[in-house]
């Protein structure tokens, strides 16, 4: 099930609690006015100097640092203050949509929301990414527990999901497709992972069970821990600023990371 709502507010608890919801679209959640902003200014100053692997970014995923045999986060967690101001200048005079977003989960959930910290320092919540024409993402999961040897273990969280705030949206192509399909429920249909890369067949899969075309301005959560993918952009590019949302086992505190 995909909500649509105008208000976060009144449509987080469905999303947190119930597992029937796969996605939460709230649009417009960012104003065409600092959209704008972003395109003349934000975007290209942020993506200055960015890395590029399926997307292009100014900073690497959080659990690409720890998917290896030896923990090499060092680099990420020592830039990572600096990353966060960076994209905060980047807005001014406007406040960075990332910040907003996560000021105002603090306000709405009752445990209360923050940065995920690891070795006692913060991860970014707030990677800029840019889907440009021919990049897409295989079917795939996102479960920080699993990304890595080193943090079996180390982060508990109930549910975990992904956010995407959308500065651009592409002429066509770039939709996010979601399956209501845990690893667990892929393993038992026997579908085949793409050999030597981090995704699924989707030839092998049914239909997704939703579609989502963002718009520029939206704010979209998905439940990462379900099978999802990014339809390759033909026309344009997709951009947004992206993180992940942890719900606490013990505390019910809300995490955000990148």
């Amino acid at each position: 099930m995909l909500i649509r709502s105008h208000s976060l507010e009144r449509s987080l608890e469905d999303l947190l609690s119930d597992p029937a919801v796969l996605a939460l679209q709230v649009p417009s959640y960012v104003s065409d006015r600092i959209c704008e902003h972003a395109r003349l200014n934000a975007i290209p100053s942020v993506l200055e100097s960015s890395l590029q692997r399926i997307y292009r970014s100014q900073v690497k995923a959080f659990s690409e640092t720890v998917s290896g045999e030896t923990d090499g986060s060092e680099e990420y967690l020592r830039r990572s203050r600096s990353v966060l101001r960076s994209l905060r200048e980047a807005f001014l005079p406007f406040a960075n949509p990332a910040d907003v977003f996560r000021a105002e989960i603090d306000e709405i959930w009752p445990g209360g929301a923050g940065l995920l910290k690891y070795h006692d320092r913060p991860l970014v919540f707030g990677m800029m990414r840019s889907w440009e024409a021919g990049m897409s993402a295989l079917p795939h999961f996102d479960i920080i527990g699993e990304a890595g040897p080193t943090l079996h273990g180390r982060f508990r969280f109930t549910e975990q999901f992904g956010v995407n705030l959308y500065l651009e949206a592409p002429e066509n192509g770039g939709e996010l497709h979601v399956w209501d399909l845990t690893y667990e429920g892929v393993k038992s249909r026997n579908i085949p992972s793409m050999s030597g890369t981090y995704g699924f067949d989707v030839e092998s899969l049914p239909l997704p069970d939703i579609t989502i075309k963002p718009g520029v301005g939206d704010l979209v959560i998905i439940r990462s821990t379900r099978l999802h993918a990014v339809k390759e952009t033909t026309q344009g590019r997709r951009v947004s600023i992206s993180g992940f949302l942890g719900r606490e086992q013990t505390s019910d505190i809300l995490r955000l990371w990148s």
